[in-house]
C-alpha cells in the first residue's frame, strides 16, 4: 500500500476509518480495578534471537501495521506526550514493560526530563511523531520533511539517540510522506492494528490479540487507570510485551 489512512482510536480521531473496531471486553470486566502488583514483573518478553525485519519497498521505508512473528508478543506504543504522569511511569517501572514513545515535539517542551527517564528506564529510543501533529497528506513535500526532520534532530539532542521510526498523525500518509521519512533517516513508518482508547483494548479485526500486534495508546491523563487493565488482558491472553525496536532494528545511522 503506497498511501493510506489508518485510524483506530488514534490521535484525536479526526479522520473517518473504514475499519470499525470491536470492543474486546464487557463493561463489567473493564470496570474492575487491577492492582499493578498482581501483574508481577515477568511481562517483558526476551529479545528474539534473530528477526526478519521488513525491507524497503521501491526504495522507500516500509509501512508496518504489525510484526510478522510466531512469538506470543505484542508491542505497546504511546503517542503525543501531553500528559507526563508519574503514575504511568510507576506502572512501567513496576511491571518492567518496554514502551515505545512516539512523541509530538510541540507537546513535550516542559516534559523532556520525564520522557528521557522513560527512555532510559525501558531501554527504548524515543521515536518521531512530527512537530505539531498535522494531517501529513495536506502538506507540501517540504512541509512534510520539516515535520519529520526537526523532531528527529531535537530528540537526538534531548534523548541521546536518533529516531528511526516515524508514526504519521492519524495514520495518514502518502508516497511523499515515505520520501520525506527516508530523507529524515527513518527506516520504518509504524502504524498499529489495535488500540487502547480507554479501559480496554480495541481491535481492527476480531476480538483477541494475535502475535505481533502493535497497540496504540496516548500519554493522556487517564492512562494510569486504563493501562493496568490492558496489561492484565494481555497477560490473560497469554502474551508478553516486547520491545518494538528489537523487532524493527535500526538500518541507517
Amino acid at each position: 500500500m503506497g498511501a493510506g489512512t489508518f485510524l483506530l482510536a488514534g490521535c484525536g480521531a479526526s479522520v473517518a476509518s473504514s475499519d470499525q473496531p470491536v470492543d474486546s471486553a464487557s463493561p463489567t470486566k473493564a470496570s474492575k480495578k487491577v492492582d499493578v502488583a498482581s501483574l508481577g514483573t515477568e511481562m517483558r518478553a526476551e529479545a528474539p534471537g534473530e528477526v526478519n525485519a521488513p525491507s524497503e519497498t521501491g526504495g522507500l521505508p516500509p509501512v508496518v501495521r504489525s510484526i510478522k512473528t510466531d512469538d506470543k508478543v505484542v508491542f505497546l506504543t504511546i503517542d503525543d506526550g501531553v500528559s507526563a504522569d508519574p503514575k504511568v511511569m510507576d506502572i512501567i517501572r513496576k511491571t518492567g514493560i518496554p514502551v515505545t514513545p512516539f512523541l509530538t515535539k510541540s507537546e513535550i517542551s516542559g516534559s523532556k526530563d520525564y520522557y528521557k527517564q522513560i527512555s532510559e528506564m525501558t531501554g527504548q529510543t524515543v521515536q518521531d511523531h512530527t512537530i505539531t501533529h498535522p494531517q501529513m497528506t495536506g502538506l507540501s513535500a517540504d512541509g512534510q520533511q520539516k515535520q519529520i526532520c526537526e523532531p528527529a534532530a531535537s530528540y537526538t539532542d534531548w534523548f541521546g539517540a536518533k529516531p528511526w521510526m516515524f508514526r504519521p498523525p492519524y495514520g495518514e500518509f502518502n508516497k511523499v510522506t515515505q520520501q520525506a521519512a527516508k530523507a529524515c533517516g527513518m527506516d520504518y513508518i509504524v502504524l498499529w492494528n489495535a488500540s487502547l482508547p480507554k479501559a480496554y483494548i480495541r481491535y481492527a479485526q476480531g476480538d483477541k490479540l494475535k502475535p505481533g500486534d502493535i497497540i496504540l495508546t496516548h500519554w493522556r491523563p487517564d492512562l494510569y487507570k486504563h493501562l493496568p487493565r490492558a496489561l492484565k488482558d494481555i497477560q490473560q491472553q497469554g502474551f508478553k510485551v516486547a520491545a518494538l525496536q528489537d523487532y524493527l532494528p535500526r538500518r541507517t545511522q
